[in-house]
């Protein structure tokens, strides 16, 4: 019994080792890294440029995700620390000084699901200083999925996006009908390209019932909700994901990871131009 109290008192005496959840990322052009470690006392967060570190902060929140612009903006997602559901988003900037701490009451409606909102990923426009927070949906409760948009430069939410009623009002049906596969953004230009399922079957939506899939596209948006361009991929194929966006020469590439009807999978590439319009069409 005295060596587990002796124990117990390591773990919380203030500058004991923290048995937490690690997190590392890096910036886009590697100069930056951001480690977290959490507990249930918090996060600890440290910068670094060129192995040198550039600040320490400690946060009473709980990170699970987290990313790190080249300019050395931070963009974290978590949870609070007390037995209410929390989402907590913070965006931190020069010296590690926060430009916004967020936080909202979260809903828990099934044990096999997610609380509601949550976040699936954070995406980045280094140039513009920009990030999109994909937060899940639940169709069971009319509720779709959604980008947040912070800018962090200065933490200010500048809209939010709802890909799904974007995609539906393009194609002719309703949102309940498009099932977001992934999500990615190239940097140097607002857009976001967007692979999605159009669904059919019964028209009661019930979570965890399959629908079938009539067949799928890809997008781009723009971060106004304005669906510029659009394709139309495959019925009988599978899209896994988008490897990756990326503009070169004024051109917007999207490589997606594609499963054909005999199981065979193949990275295959999108491209897409400005028209001299303005608009954009597919190359």
């Amino acid at each position: 019994m005295k060596a587990i109290l002796l124990a117990l008192l390591f773990v919380w005496l203030p500058g004991s080792p923290r048995q937490s959840r690690h997190i590392e990322r890096a910036s886009d052009n590697a100069k930056m890294r951001l480690t977290i470690d959490c507990d249930e006392r918090g996060s600890r967060l440290s910068l670094k440029e060129s192995e040198a570190i550039v600040w320490l902060r400690d946060i009473p929140q709980r990170f699970n995700e987290a990313a790190v612009a080249n300019d050395g903006a931070v963009i974290a997602v978590g949870s609070g620390l007390g037995e209410d559901r929390v989402l907590v988003i913070a965006i931190l900037g020069g010296g590690g000084a926060l430009r916004a701490l967020e936080t909202y009451a979260q809903q828990k409606y099934s044990a096999s699901v997610p609380p509601i909102p949550s976040a699936r990923r954070i995406l980045l426009w280094n140039k513009d200083r920009l990030c999109a927070i994909w937060m899940r949906g639940l169709l069971s409760k009319q509720l779709p999925e959604q980008l947040w948009l912070y800018r962090t430069e200065s933490g200010w939410k500048a809209s939010i996006l709802e890909p799904q009623a974007s995609i539906a009002g393009k194609v002719g049906v309703s949102w309940e009908d498009i099932r977001l596969i992934d999500v990615a953004v190239a940097d140097g230009v607002g857009l976001l390209a967007i692979v999605a399922d159009i669904v059919g079957g019964f028209s009661e939506k019930r979570e965890g019932q399959p629908r079938p899939k009539l067949r799928t596209v890809l997008t781009l948006m723009d971060v106004n909700s304005r669906i510029v361009c659009g394709e139309i991929i495959c019925s009988d194929c599978t899209v896994e994901s988008i490897v990756k966006a990326e503009v070169a020469d004024g051109v917007y590439c999207a490589t997606l990871m594609i499963e054909d009807v005999d199981g065979v999978k193949k990275e295959t590439a999108y491209r897409f131009r400005r028209t001299n319009s303005g608009d954009w069409e597919r190359m």
